[in-house]
């Protein structure tokens, strides 16, 4: 059973008083209100982040707040950056499976801007089932960062969009020459933060981007030059 991305949310909070549950729990309900879902049909909650507040994980204390009375959740810790397309997959695998079919995936953490402010935020995606389209592959691999290695060296398509994360350095310019469909916005969010990948695929969802049959092609690279990619078929 294929699956798609069906909204997505997003919550940032400069104060001082933030905390990655109530910021996290904004962005579910941000997440919800674009899919027109409710908690209730949430079957299955995944969390992760590079920021917790509680030694033991905050996802029960998300999922009672969200009243997701229905939904199965567990969190992952200590993974970042690449680790984001880690869930993608495992949500789609979840949905392809037919273990579950309305999962939300959540990630928290500090978000960099160019102008040097750091937050607090967090992102939602709901992933559903779909008549076509999904997770047509993925990959991941040690690189080391070059001119010379591209991430789109032996896809066996060619993808539409592109959204790219590279923690260690700003991509080498030859990477996105194609500005057009390269859809990061490099001054609006220092290219370090980790929250690139999922502000940069809101605001392409926002803009209606996408259209049936296009291909995106997500990219990261991680500080210690693990990289993984997924392309997702709209």
């Amino acid at each position: 059973m294929p699956s798609k991305i069906l909204s997505v949310g997003f919550e940032e909070d400069s104060s001082s008083e933030a905390t990655m549950t109530e910021t996290t729990v904004r962005a579910i309900e941000s997440c919800l209100e674009k899919g027109g879902k409710n908690s209730k049909e949430i079957d299955l909650l995944i969390h992760m982040g590079a920021k917790s507040d509680h030694v033991l994980g905050d996802v029960t204390q998300i999922q009672d707040k969200v009243k997701a009375t229905n939904a199965a959740s567990f969190q992952l810790k200590d993974i970042d950056k690449v680790g984001l397309l880690s869930t993608f997959v495992q949500a789609h695998s979840y949905i392809e499976s037919k273990q579950h079919c309305n999962i939300v995936v959540t990630y928290g953490g500090e978000i960099n801007r160019s102008n040097e402010s750091v937050s607090l935020a967090a992102s939602a995606l709901f992933l559903t089932k779909s008549e076509r389209g999904g997770l047509v592959f993925h990959r991941y691999g040690k690189h080391s960062l070059s001119k010379e290695f591209s991430p789109l060296e032996n896809l066996p398509f060619t993808p539409n969009w592109i959204i790219t994360f590279c923690q260690p350095k700003p991509l080498p310019q030859k990477w996105i020459a194609d500005k057009e469909h390269h859809l990061n916005d490099f001054y609006e969010i220092s290219f370090k933060s980790p929250m690139q990948i999922t502000y940069t695929l809101m605001k392409a969802l926002e803009k209606k981007h996408f259209t049936r049959g296009d291909k995106l092609f997500i990219w990261a690279e991680g500080s210690k030059k693990h990289t993984a990619s997924i392309v997702w078929e709209w």
